[in-house]
């Protein structure tokens, strides 16, 4: 074989190499075909307060009327909980989002766990779940901190029902040396 074929076969076999990478790059996803850019972040409103700022932060703005008025409500004062998020990476201001919150207060640590929903005409569905421990048994719980005066409605054999309406129900599980309440509501403000 003489030196020009041998150049004439390399610069053939560059131009393949280079013809394959570019048709390979040209069919392969990349970012931009398989999820588009998160949207730019909003500012959060002045006198925000933690939670209200997280979800702002992470592009959630459809429900920021129902995080204000509620979130104080779900999370208690300032310093006195965490706030962890689940929202949809490519749209979280036009989906439903979670939180959940660990909460302190005087009678312990309670966990809620929130959902927040656009809805179609421009509001947001909420609906939440506070679980606390309870070193008493349940009726005295129904009794003395949620002032439920009626005999109470058992599901099954461990778990009573407080039906304060429609869509506010509070659970109560008996187990060994107390009680566990689920403080179950949904709100369509």
């Amino acid at each position: 074989m003489n030196s020009f074929s041998q150049d004439s076969r390399k610069q053939a076999a560059r131009k393949l190499a280079v013809v394959c990478a570019a048709l390979l790059a040209a069919t392969a996803p990349g970012p931009t075909m398989t999820q588009p850019a998160p949207p730019p972040l909003a500012a959060a409103p002045p006198g925000a307060n933690t939670f209200e700022r997280l979800a702002t932060g992470a592009g959630i703005t459809s429900c920021s009327k129902a995080l204000r008025t509620l979130g104080p409500v779900l999370t208690g004062p300032e310093g006195s909980y965490a706030v962890m998020l689940m929202a949809n990476r490519v749209a979280p201001a036009t989906s439903t989002f979670s939180a959940s919150i660990e909460k302190n207060g005087p009678a312990g640590t309670t966990l809620v766990s929130a959902f927040f929903s656009p809805g179609l005409m421009g509001g947001c569905d909420v609906g939440y779940d506070t679980v606390s421990t309870w070193n008493k048994s349940c009726q005295d719980v129904a009794e003395q901190d949620f002032r439920y005066a009626q005999p109470l409605n058992v599901i099954g054999r461990n778990v009573s029902v407080l039906p304060y309406s429609a869509t506010h129900h509070v659970y109560l599980i008996r187990m060994p040396g107390g009680c566990i309440s689920i403080n179950k509501e949904m709100l369509y403000p």
